[in-house]
């Protein structure tokens, strides 16, 4: 049997049970033929097209474990596109050589990388129509660090370029042209040759962020912005620059700290200033904005979105009179400002508002409420009794004891779980247990005069610290403090609601005086404000889970031990079979029973309580918690803020 039969062979073999063991028989029956005086090479190309995944094949061939199979696979890649008089023109070749760069071996990256410097000596194209070729040489260049690599990338791009190292001035050149042509992608590939000769060019790097970053890969113009610091640290406009990287990702404190840096190095650098205000105020810290913007008026008296924005931040401080003077010298400068001209209409439109509505009679009195039960009363749970107890009831009661070991008189807390688990009830608790002055909020707080809302909230804040100790309860509070998104908008209300919250709890922090605890509560911790998290405001999270097993069973023993007779009730076995079940829930099917009962003692029937007909109940009712929980979970998954912030063990009873 000639060789050329023997290979058909193993190829028709091979199609029936791919496999790694079939692949490497074809791949040495190819060598072969490959190895033969005089190799057929478009035989063993056609042979390897017939294969159902083509020239695929080969390229998955590369990721044998087996150095020796991956330089095989190589081989045959080399041999079948050396036959090919358009190698450099072959862009499917390329677009593979990019996918698999990961899988190369040393040797089998030196075999293609060769094969390539070959046909660029033979074809002699010209650079410009060779992007792919370019591209794979720049990311091979990335991820291989053999000085060997290296030189042989090199060597293919002097040749490719018919250029010698005293003349490649010109790539960076070029990439600066593109730029101004706002051919960014082209642009990046200039920048990456140079660099690849020129690894200590600072203006490289940072022209090659700045197109990065003008693309919006925000993150991979980081990388090329901190390299270019590295090796030009004095430099004031790569700080900046740096910052509004990590700006764009919504990573504002590091942002700062690089505008900070900026300034420092020029502190009449405008544009760090300006971009240091935006900052703050995604930060919700206006104040500081406002320093900023007028720092930036005082550099440039003439520039009417300093004048804007500025009103902005007036605008989220209340100030309404200072937001209107900025709107008003913007539009002076720049009459065709319509931006500044619709904040302007908007904010005296909503004094105009106030002005003419009855003046709502701000009684924070109307939100005290005296609770009738302590813990005692909350059924299990005596993990989070014990914390409340340590962090809340404690400190109120000895305060003695507070100040002696100097513990902040006002604490944030955070109670959030699963619905229907007892928040509010436990929080009313609290009331009777310290004696405090208890005031719950809630979204009727929310008054549709613009302004009202705010005010009630100064309000009530204002009495809880008169008649400390205290304690404000936020039901729901993921209602009122909701996620917000960094742009500026006025016509936002919830922006302004969070503000004001913002604005109590940091009053509160320097209040040294008060004892005001302010606790909020929420089934959707995901979609409250970060902001409204951090140190010295709900920086204390305790998470409250449904009941376990002995909680819940304790709760059927309390909600029907009254009702029964002679029958024992297992209530062990009603508890295992309630798992994610509230206690809202479980109090829901005990009510359900006494009624069915009181029904049945209606009507004349025995009235006999038994564990079966508990257990039907139970079937017919879907356990609550099961879909919050999966949702919680991914969050946690996610990295969210509540990862790892419990205050206790999740299964705590």
């Amino acid at each position: 049997m000639s060789l050329k039969k023997k290979i058909s062979q193993v190829l028709k073999t091979s199609a029936k049970k791919p496999d790694p063991f079939e692949n490497r028989l074809i791949l040495s029956g190819l060598l072969k033929s490959l190895d033969s005086e005089k190799p057929d090479l478009t035989y063993i190309s056609n042979k390897v097209n017939s294969l159902p995944l083509g020239e695929s094949f080969l390229w998955d061939c590369l990721k044998f474990e087996k150095e020796q199979d991956q330089v095989k696979a190589a081989k045959l890649i080399v041999a079948i596109h050396s036959s090919n008089k358009n190698l450099l023109d072959n862009t499917t070749f390329f677009e593979n050589l990019r996918r698999n760069i990961v899988n190369l071996s040393a040797d089998s990256l030196l075999h293609i990388l060769e094969a390539i410097n070959n046909s660029v000596l033979i074809e002699k194209k010209s650079f410009h129509t060779n992007d792919h070729l370019l591209w794979c040489l720049v990311e091979v260049h990335e991820l291989y660090e053999s000085a060997m690599t290296r030189m042989v990338i090199k060597q293919i791009i002097l040749n490719v370029l018919n250029s010698d190292l005293l003349s490649i001035e010109w790539l960076y050149e070029m990439g600066n042209l593109l730029y101004e042509k706002v051919d960014y992608e082209k642009a990046i590939l200039y920048y990456s040759i140079y660099l690849i000769f020129n690894g200590r060019s600072s203006e490289c790097f940072f022209n090659r962020g700045l197109c990065k970053y003008n693309l919006g890969f925000f993150d991979v113009a980081v990388a090329d912005y901190q390299a270019a610091l590295s090796l030009d640290q004095a430099n004031p406009v790569i700080y900046n620059n740096l910052g509004d990287s990590y700006y764009r990702q919504s990573r504002f404190t590091e942002a700062i700290a690089l505008y900070d840096k900026a300034i420092s190095i020029n502190s009449s650098y405008l544009k760090a200033y300006y971009n240091r205000g935006l900052a703050f105020a995604c930060l919700q810290d206006y104040e500081k904005a406002v320093e900023d913007f007028t720092e930036v008026i005082r550099l440039n008296s003439e520039f009417a979105e300093a004048y804007h924005i500025r009103g902005l931040a007036y605008d989220y401080l209340n100030m309404a009179d200072k937001a209107i003077m900025d709107y008003e010298r913007a539009l002076k400068l720049n009459p065709d400002f319509d931006e500044a001209r619709n904040h302007l209409e908007i904010i005296k439109s909503k004094l105009n508002q106030v002005q003419q509505s009855d003046t709502l009679s701000f009684d924070p009195g109307r939100h005290e409420m005296i609770s009738n039960h302590n813990l005692s009363d909350v059924i299990g749970y005596d993990s989070l009794k014990i914390s409340l107890y340590e962090t809340i009831i404690l400190p109120i009661k000895r305060p003695d004891l507070a100040d002696k070991y100097l513990l902040q008189k006002s604490k944030g807390i955070l109670l959030y779980g699963p619905p229907g688990c007892g928040k509010t009830f436990v929080s009313l608790a609290l009331q009777k247990e310290t004696g405090a002055k208890f005031y719950y909020i809630d979204n009727t707080i929310l008054n549709m005069y613009v302004g009202n809302t705010e005010n009630m909230i100064r309000s009530v804040f204002d009495d809880a610290k008169k008649n400390s100790p205290s304690i404000i309860f936020i039901d729901e509070i993921d209602g009122l403090i909701v996620k917000r998104d960094n742009s500026f908008d006025t016509q936002n209300w919830e922006r302004k609601i969070v503000n004001q919250f913002l604005i109590e709890m940091s009053k509160l922090e320097t209040d040294k005086q008060s004892c005001v605890y302010v606790i909020g509560a929420t089934n959707l911790p995901w979609q409250i404000d970060k902001s409204f998290l951090r140190a010295g405001r709900l920086n204390e999270k305790i998470y409250i889970p449904g009941p376990d097993v002995t909680t819940r069973t304790y709760l059927f023993k309390v909600y029907l031990e009254d009702l029964v007779n002679n029958e024992k009730i297992d209530y062990q076995r009603l508890a295992l079979h309630t798992e994610n079940f509230s206690t809202s829930i479980i109090k829901s099917i005990c009510e359900s029973i006494r009624a069915s009962l009181m029904i049945k003692e209606n009507k004349g029937e025995p009235v006999l309580l038994s564990t079966d007909m508990i257990w039907h109940k139970i079937e017919s009712t879907h356990p609550d918690l099961s879909d919050w929980l999966k949702y919680y979970e991914r969050y946690r998954n996610e990295q969210n803020p509540f990862t790892g912030s419990i205050g206790f063990k999740t299964n705590c009873a």
